[in-house]
């Protein structure tokens, strides 16, 4: 059983994977199909990147520090 996931941490993950269901659903009926692809794209690097961080205390090289932040440079970008 150590190797399942807890309860609470199931159902934060599944409401966070509903939540995050519903936005895109909401942000596809406003902009553009492209923009909302690298918009989650970058989303995903900063939740992955802060809980492996948090939860299971990864760090991370110069290397991959820069490729995190390039694609959210491009994000923004994108965005603008």
């Amino acid at each position: 059983m150590a190797e399942f996931p807890s309860i609470g941490l199931a159902l934060i993950i599944g409401a966070a994977l509903l939540t995050a269901g519903a936005f895109e659903v909401f942000a596809l009926r406003q902009e553009r199909l492209g923009l909302i692809y690298v918009g989650i794209l970058g989303a995903e690097v900063i939740f992955i990147g802060a809980m492996t961080q948090l939860h299971f205390g990864e760090s991370y090289s110069f290397r991959e520090l820069t490729g995190m932040g390039l694609v959210l440079i491009g994000t923004a970008i994108a965005w603008t």
